[in-house]
């Protein structure tokens, strides 16, 4: 029954938050700013009253000897966050009770401040962002809590899974395992494997909604488009007549193309789009593309983008209160940020070479690059002088020096073997599990194109990948 009692109590909260932030958000069908401004000031009024009653009763001894020196370090919106650093676990989920009930007794009867847990260690970063390790009951501080996320980018459901997983991972161990150096090394290893290309393609997908845009404004600038006019991200929607905010965001960009290409296709209010940005365009806008369309074409997402633009300022941000300059600076910009990307994870037409990319911008001296192949064992570029007339895009696989080393042959040639067996592996396990779940049963063909599903991914990705490492394997046997 309490599970029951709890379950409504979130699901009445949750509903009057929604409600509230559909009347202050201006992407709301429901905006409201009197409205909106009218709760907000009455929550700030009433938080700020609790601070001053709280703080007063500590300072007078009414909390007992753990709540001594207690201090009010939040009060926003409904609720107000307090530090007693003289108190254990234990003590403070005393003294929050009987702080909820000295201070609701300073309000009318239909107001209340009710305690709901205690956080040790606790992460402050801004207003409405925080995490920490949350006790609500006595007994809860023998099990170890559990980790409390509110606000932070590993809980938005727009970011991307690579970003999430990430924040979510570090997160566990600084706050759940009290280890920062575990959580720096798990860092550091996330966006080695970022940089290096070895992300699965679903760790990519990013989504956002399209609120304020209508299906008829999303025909009409995808027929503006295609009539030869202004972008259709640099203008309002034919017969919309509300700008350039329109359309605007990748997500939006991206429903417009989506529009060109399948004029049958429809959108609705409040739709969420799923999207991928790609390397080698100007803006997200344009580097916006369907995951499995980009699956299927062979391309790979912007790795360099997602690092700098996605995922740096929040690491930096949380790791700020935990290391010293030095430290951070090391996580930010040392060794494993300068990973290159792994041409053995690249499909063959993956495109993440920008200046080969169709459509792709080319300035300055990068309008003068030539592109090389280089040694599978020391990464050289091996000179075109020393190429055969007819090598064509394969080439030899290895360079003079590496070609004059004993063994060395046979060292490169098992592990792009190892390669190919991994990724046959990952295959035929993901084409099995796709015969199991499909409505086809085990004999018809896989015709799934679910987006959402990761093994999808696995299974278009790895035949892509596969073919590139049988090329370089190809290359050694030149």
């Amino acid at each position: 029954s309490r599970a029951i009692l709890d379950s409504r109590q979130k699901a009445l909260k949750l509903t009057a938050n929604a409600l509230y932030g559909f009347t202050g958000a201006m992407a709301s069908p429901l905006q409201s700013v009197a409205l909106a401004d009218g709760c907000l000031a009455l929550g700030s009024q009433a938080t700020q009253h609790a601070r001053e009653t709280l703080e007063a009763v500590a300072a007078q001894g009414k909390l007992g000897k753990a709540g001594r020196g207690g201090t009010v370090i939040y009060a926003q919106t409904d609720s107000i966050f307090a530090s007693f650093p003289s108190a254990t676990t234990e003590e403070a989920i005393q003294v929050g009770k009987l702080a909820g009930q000295l201070v609701s007794a300073a309000f009318p009867a239909v107001m209340d401040l009710k305690f709901e847990r205690v956080c040790q260690p606790f992460m402050m970063l801004h207003v409405n962002r925080y995490a920490g390790r949350g006790y609500e009951r006595e007994e809860d501080v023998g099990r170890g809590g559990v980790l409390l996320v509110k606000g932070l980018k590993s809980m938005w459901r727009q970011a991307a899974p690579i970003v999430r997983n990430t924040l979510q991972g570090a997160l566990r161990r600084i706050i759940m395992q009290d280890d920062v150096t575990a959580a720096s090394k798990y860092v550091e290893g996330e966006v080695r494997r970022l940089l290096a290309g070895s992300c699965e393609a679903w760790e990519m997908v990013m989504t956002g909604g399209l609120w304020r845009l209508t299906g008829q404004q999303i025909a009409g600038a995808a027929a503006e488009g295609e009539g030869g006019g202004a972008s259709s991200t640099s203008k309002g929607a034919a017969g919309g007549g509300e700008g350039a905010d329109d359309v605007r965001g990748p997500h939006a960009s991206l429903a417009v193309k989506m529009q060109q290409r399948d004029p049958g296709r429809s959108f609705v209010l409040g739709e969420r789009l799923q999207y991928v940005l790609l390397p080698g365009l100007r803006t997200q806008d344009e580097a916006a593309e369907d995951p499995l369309t980009a699956v299927l074409a062979g391309q790979q997402a912007d790795f360099d983008l997602y690092w700098k633009n996605k995922l740096l300022r929040p690491l930096s941000e949380m790791f700020a209160v935990c290391l010293n300059p030095s430290q951070l600076h090391n996580l930010l910009s040392g060794p494993h940020t300068m990973v290159r990307l792994d041409l053995s994870t690249v499909p063959a037409n993956s495109g993440s070479d920008p200046n080969k990319r169709k459509g792709a911008r080319q300035t300055g001296m990068m309008n003068f690059y030539k592109g090389t192949i280089r040694c599978l064992g020391c990464k050289r570029h091996i000179p075109s002088g020393k190429l055969p007339p007819d090598a064509g895009v394969v080439g030899p696989g290895l360079c003079d020096i590496c070609s004059s080393q004993e063994g060395k042959w046979e060292e490169v040639y098992l592990e792009y073997l190892q390669h190919v067996n991994r990724l046959e592996h990952r295959q035929a396990g993901a084409y099995a599990y796709c015969m199991r779940c499909h409505s086809g049963g085990e004999s018809g063909s896989v015709v799934c194109e679910n987006g959402e599903c990761p093994v999808l991914y696995a299974r278009v990705e790895s035949a892509a990948r596969l073919t590139t490492v049988s090329t370089f394997v190809k290359r050694l046997d030149w």
